[in-house]
């Protein structure tokens, strides 16, 4: 009777906070340097304005974390997943999902106060990327949300109304948007992706003013092909380090799709920028030139949007090893004295600490198996790299291993850090790429997960706990899944990190020890946060599959096993909820055109399948997640069969997002069809024997 009697109590306290946070303070620089010491909310995607993911909490620890149990579960309209941070403020959490839309949730109890949909904002350039968003910011009371058509929305926070808009980006040269808003001294930083969307355009990030919505200032990642716009020293030092036409006909892509880090300290704004296209260095600058600012860490003055530093992690990339994971940043006893550091853990493989004042590399090693570069300079700060991974050396034909892969050691997935044990916790995959070189018109790139390497068994995924101090790992956490979600960490000394294999775990935040874990139903992309109701500590998580790689590679990340609804999942010590129902998505299997298309075409269609790059939004092997609004092409329908050569070549479903696609004959595609007919019926097959 106690137990229920106090958890009524508790639940009108939340939802008297719920209300009170309607109409409660705004959240500004101020209120955050105040109140967040005590982590009582998570303000900013982050938590704080370190960027660390870390909450201060302490009455979930080491101790009890095995006690905990769930307080609510709630369904969300999200069939592809959640990639985002949720923000908790008053009693009340605010979430997005696939095609920006918003939630505004009780806190105490899981029941929705609001939802916002921005409309119809999937066009042929964004095919994808429309299904991926990372978040919302909050500022005074608004609610701000990036959408992939490039809009910049502020909502009303306590009602969900649409207040202003701005288009930050054009979404017919390329640009799309999937990373969340960030916020800082009264303006809002909005980055954008497009480097490989084929299209001619330069990566940029820009600020707005957070009440109006009024543009302030815009940063070009990359210099202009046309010498008279580079007007600024910062523009003029870049265009140097370019040559041939890359600028021309491609516009030096170096987008910032993810991670920004803005310190309301020296009014600064960090961010990392991605690679260029052509992939290739030989291709995309003949001449020489590191072809700055790509993948690289910038320092922005955040008032004027001018150059202060950068830091260029591969110079000469060919391996598409971008920069732009979660900044934190840290003051680190380095040298006998306090420093205030920049910790990032890119694509590439190495863990970087920058001095935050200069940019200067302070310290650099790898945490995963690296094979592009031997080691870094710590006096020139560049990588040595190393012949193993120059597929362009190799003769014509060869498969080449390189470690780490395309899709990069550590993602989007935000990485912790804990100033209570000096470890940051990276989410890292372990897998190579394997390169087919035949010559720079011809190179493929897949992920394989090796079982073994160097004759041991071998971890695609680990959760690992690094020194920054030592470059050295104090634990590491094997996983039997490449890419798994976002990390929190506890001053409670407890690191939580939900699993593309579908459980939601909690370890010893200085020794590993896995001290508790729940499987959830559906693989888990996004980061965890905790924060306090009632005075008591929650930990919120968001379930389902979420990002790109649910796409191109679900194998890595995802499985039917883990194909559950995407949820959002509250728990505390005094939970006592049972845990929902997995409820696995089955996808019909209908009936089937008969085969009869020879095996040399067959054989063709799956080659040509690659080529075009239908796996990046159909999956490797055309095998897609299930549930997710990118169909599964093993378990489409005759009526499809009949209408694809008008879907791929003719581009009948464009406006859903399934664009033409370009240069396909129809001789190729009726190559594609044969060989995903040829995949259905051998499902089917499969099926009847089981």
């Amino acid at each position: 009777m106690r137990e229920r009697l106090l958890a009524a109590v508790l639940l009108c306290v939340g939802a008297f906070q719920s209300m009170a946070g309607s109409a409660a303070a705004g959240v500004d620089a101020a209120r955050i340097a105040r109140e967040g010491p005590s982590g009582a909310n998570w303000f900013l995607h982050g938590g704080n304005a370190d960027g660390a993911h870390f909450s201060p909490l302490t009455a979930i620890d080491a101790g009890n974390v095995g006690e905990l149990g769930l307080d609510w579960s709630v369904d969300l309209p999200a069939p592809d997943g959640i990639a985002a941070t949720p923000l908790v403020v008053d009693g009340v959490i605010y979430l997005s999902g696939a095609h920006s839309m918003v939630w505004a949730i009780d806190a105490a109890s899981g029941r929705q106060l609001w939802s916002f949909d921005p409309g119809k904002n999937v066009t042929p350039a964004n095919n994808w990327t429309s299904r991926v968003n990372r978040g919302v910011a909050l500022w005074a009371d608004l609610v701000l949300v990036t959408v992939s058509d490039c809009r910049l929305i502020a909502l009303d926070r306590a009602t969900g109304k649409q207040r202003w808009s701005a288009q930050t980006c054009d979404p017919q040269s390329g640009y799309s948007i999937t990373d969340a808003p960030y916020v800082g001294g009264g303006k809002v930083f909005v980055g954008n992706a497009g480097s490989e969307s084929g299209m001619r355009n330069r990566g940029h990030v820009s600020a707005w003013d957070a009440a109006t919505g009024r543009f302030l200032w815009r940063f070009y990642t990359v210099p202009s092909h046309i010498a008279s716009e580079n007007t600024s020293a910062a523009m003029q030092m870049a265009a140097k380090s370019w040559s041939g036409n890359a600028l021309e006909t491609h516009g030096g892509g170096g987008s910032n799709w993810n991670g920004m880090t803005y310190d309301p300290d020296t009014d600064r704004l960090y961010f990392g920028t991605a690679g260029a296209v052509p992939y290739l260095y030989s291709q995309r600058s003949p001449a020489g030139g590191d072809n700055l600012f790509t993948s690289s860490v910038m320092a922005l003055d955040a008032a004027t949007g001018e150059y202060v530093w950068h830091y260029q992690t591969v110079p000469q990339d060919s391996w598409e090893y971008n920069a732009t994971m979660n900044i934190v940043l840290a003051e680190l006893p380095l040298g006998g004295k306090p420093t205030k550091a920049l910790m990032i853990a890119p694509k590439n493989g190495f863990f970087y600490v920058l001095d935050r004042a200069t940019g200067k590399l302070i310290s650099a090693e790898h945490y995963v198996k690296v094979n592009w570069a031997t080691h870094i300079d710590l006096q020139t700060g560049r990588p040595v790299l190393d012949p193993e991974a120059m597929y362009w050396n190799y003769p014509s034909g060869s498969r080449v291993e390189v470690w780490p892969n395309e899709w990069g050691a550590h993602g989007p997935h935000p990485m912790a850090w804990s100033p209570r044990t000096g470890l940051a916790y990276i989410p890292a995959a372990d897998v190579p790429s394997i390169v087919t070189w035949n010559g720079p018109e011809d190179i493929g790139d897949t992920i394989e997960a090796p079982e073994t390497v160097d004759g041991k068994p071998h971890a695609p995924g680990k959760l690992v706990a690094w020194d920054p101090l030592t470059q050295r790992p104090r634990w590491v956490v094997e996983q039997t899944v490449a890419y798994n979600g976002g990390v929190l960490a506890t001053a409670g000394n407890v690191v939580f990190q939900g699993g593309g294999d579908g459980t939601f775990s909690a370890y010893k935040a200085d020794d590993g020890t896995r001290l508790w874990q729940v499987a959830t139903g559906s693989a888990i992309s996004a980061a965890p946060v905790s924060y306090t109701i009632g005075g008591e500590q929650r930990v919120l998580v968001p379930v389902g599959s979420g990002g790109a790689m649910q796409f191109s590679y679900p194998s890595l990340h995802t499985g039917s096993a883990t194909s559950g609804r995407a949820r959002l999942m509250s728990f505390s010590l005094s939970g006592r909820q049972p845990m929902p129902a997995d409820v696995v998505v089955e996808t019909p299997l209908p009936a089937l055109p008969a085969q009869t298309d020879s095996p040399q075409l067959i054989a063709k269609g799956a080659a040509l399948f690659e080529a075009a790059h239908c796996s990046g939004c159909h999956g490797k092997g055309a095998v897609a997640r299930r549930g997710g609004t990118v169909p599964d092409l093993r378990h489409i329908s005759t009526e499809t069969y009949q209408q694809w050569d008008g879907i791929v070549v003719g581009g009948a479903r464009a406006a859903r997002g399934m664009p033409a696609a370009e240069g396909l004959t129809l001789e190729q595609s009726a190559a594609i069809r044969a060989w995903v007919l040829s995949l259905a019926l051998e499902l089917r097959r499969q099926h009847r024997k089981e």
